[in-house]
Parts: structure tokens; sequence; C-alpha cells
């Protein structure tokens, strides 16, 4: 290095001078590869779904040597409150494609919507993993091809082995997690397939979302099968043997990695800095952007013209009126009054549901709860 590089630059010198100049080693490398972030786990999730989960590619290690194998799809229980009309259970947790499908933590606070749901005819397509999951896997297999190539006129023996065990190792542990969906069960022959099965949803934001399903969706949806159970390509001690084997591969590029030229490892590095932003972005990602539900559902806002926005210090009680109103009975309701006294919310669900009997769409809930709270505070008062 110029003696003019070391005077302009005095605390980088003497290291400098020690090492010859800037330097990348495997140990760097290896670092790189660790930093994968490992709340990409719903990017794995539909990855590991997708053929494509084959190609060999780099990955973050954490990827690899935390891979999930899951004995079935996880609910969604943050916050979220679910009601069947129909048999009036009350749930807490929804299953995976559900919340994928409608993304309940996007609402807005003190939101009402209605939708229906229906399976796209004549033949609705598979759930399977999106364009966005599939390109992904494909630039991957694409950056690592082009490494192994410049590598390869580079004549770096070491580090062409690297890669190559390193897209290997990633190939045979994807194979490992690799998973397919279920086919769906047919419907029962006594349903009704244009009867629509409603179901309310408190959403974490406390807004109401009332979801009109056909019967086949609402079977798919919550009749315990897609959510329970998964077919997997490698099971029971296939499994093991083939972990084992990715962490072998694994190991022995990093061993490759460290007899490789600095420049080699140089690429390889900047490589890793690529692969991990590019994970980071994709935790940043909502679910539903991972997985091509629209080729299966068709989903219709129906959400009446006279609704609106709530205001913060009202705006459940005219969720609750609305929804009343929407699906013309209130005794699903009761249970429903957050911060409001038991015998006064009881009372106003009781006239809500009069309302609604009488055609009053314009109906002051809000007001009328607000009366009914005065006229007790005076009984406690006298």
């Amino acid at each position: 290095m110029a003696q003019g590089s070391n005077t302009t630059f005095p605390w980088f010198a003497q290291t400098l001078e020690q090492n010859q100049g800037w330097k990348v080693d495997a140990t760097t490398v290896v670092l790189l590869t660790l930093l994968g972030d490992r709340r990409s786990e719903e990017f794995n999730r539909a990855a590991t779904a997708s053929p494509l989960i084959l190609l060999p590619r780099l990955a973050p290690a954490m990827q690899l040597l935390n891979a999930p194998r899951p004995d079935k799809l996880p609910n969604t229980t943050t916050d979220l409150k679910m009601l069947d009309m129909a048999s009036g259970v009350t749930l807490k947790e929804v299953g995976y494609f559900v919340d994928t499908l409608h993304d309940f933590s996007s609402h807005e606070i003190y939101s009402f919507r209605v939708l229906e749901v229906k399976h796209r005819q004549p033949q609705p397509s598979p759930i399977r993993p999106s364009l966005l999951v599939n390109s992904i896997l494909i630039f991957l297999f694409i950056l690592t091809l082009v490494l192994v190539l410049i590598v390869s006129l580079r004549k770096d023996g070491p580090a062409l082995l690297a890669i190559t065990l390193m897209g290997l190792a990633s190939s045979i542990i994807g194979y490992a997690n690799s998973w397919e969906l279920h086919h769906l069960p047919s419907l029962p022959s006594h349903s009704n397939p244009t009867q629509l099965i409603t179901r309310i949803f408190r959403t974490p934001q406390f807004g109401i979302l009332i979801i009109k399903y056909s019967p086949s969706v609402d079977l798919e949806f919550y009749g315990n099968f897609l959510q329970t159970q998964y077919y997997r390509v490698s099971i029971g001690p296939l499994y093991g043997l083939l972990m084992a084997l990715g962490h072998i591969t694994l190991m022995a590029s990093v061993i490759m990695l460290s007899n490789a030229s600095w420049q080699s490892q140089v690429m390889i590095a900047a490589a890793y800095v690529v692969l991990n932003v590019l994970y980071w972005g994709v935790t940043l990602l909502p679910k539903r952007l991972l997985w091509d539900l629209r080729g299966r559902f068709e989903v219709r806002d129906v959400t009446p013209w006279d609704h609106s926005r709530g205001e913060v210090e009202d705006g459940w009680v005219r969720m609750v009126w609305l929804a009343i109103r929407e699906v013309g009975v209130e005794k699903w309701a009761e249970g429903w009054g957050y911060g409001v006294e038991e015998r006064v919310w009881r009372e106003w669900v009781g006239e809500a549901g009069k309302a609604v009997k009488r055609g009053e769409r314009g109906w002051k809930g809000v007001e009328r709860l607000r009366e009914l709270e005065r006229e007790m505070r005076g009984e406690k008062t006298g």
C-alpha cells in the first residue's frame, strides 16, 4: 500500500501493513452466512412447498441449520375472536390460510367490512407458493450459477467445490423439509352449495369483519383438514438422514472455502450480503404475498354503503351495531360489550335487535348507549 495512504488513514496503517492490504477470509464469509434472519420462517414455509426448493442455491446458514419441520400449519392466535353464527361457537384462533387470505392484523382500528368468499369456478386452482417466492428461489439459483462460472474461469478449485457443496446442502435440506397440501374433501351430499355460512371476526384492532363463506370454502377453512395435516416427501428416519447429510455437506463447504483465494471469498461474501438483504426484506412482507390464493378463492367486498368508521371513543359500539344490523340477530353480541356495564350492555343489545326488526338502519346506537349509561348512573346516585 502506498505511503500516502498510511498517512491519510493512520488508524488503519499498521493493520494494513501487517495484512498486506485489505482481506476477507473464510471466517468473515461464514459469519456473513450466519447473519441470515431467522424471522423468515414464513418465507421458508412457502419455499419448501415449492418444487423449486430443490434448486441448488446459496442460502443463509440459519435457514439450513434451523430448518422448520412442524407437524401442522400454525394457527393464528393474535388477539383474535371468531364467532360461528350457525353453531354459536366462539374461537380465539383461526387456521393458517384463513389469516393469510384475510390478513387480520392489517385492518384499521374500528373498521367494519363484509366479505363473501367462494371457490373460483369452474375449477379452483390449488393453493401454492406465489410467483414472488418462486422468483426468489430462481434468482438465488442464478446467482449461484454465476459464482460457479466466475470461479471456474478463475480456476479456483476450492471455491468451486465450496459453492457446489453449499448449493448441494441447500437442495438436500430443502428436499428433507419439502411438503404438499392434501387434496380437499368433497362436500356432503346433503349440503346446499348456495347457502352462505356467516362468521363474525373481531380483529386485533377491534374492528369487525363479517365473512360469508360458501360451504366448500367453510369446510376447507374450518373442517380441521388443511390446518392439521401435511404430506411430506421425506418421512421418518429418512428425514434425519437427509438433514445429517445436508449438515455434513455444509461443513465440508466451509473447509473448502477456507482454502479458496481471497478474491473468491470476497465474491461469495458479497453474494451473501445481497442474499441477506433479500431475506431481511422478505420478513417485512405480509404472508399473503407468499401464497397464490387468488386462483382458488373469489373474495367480494359487500360492505353496505351506509357504514362508516367509528371514532375512538365510540367506535366499538358502532361496529357492533353495524354487525347486528348486517346479520339480523343480536343475541350473539351479549358477550361483546367490552368496558360497558353488563346490565346496560344487555339492554342495549336487546334494543339494537328491536331496531333491526323495525328496519331502522339509521338507529342511533351510540347515543342510546350513552343514555342508558346516564340512566344507570342516575339510579346509583339516587
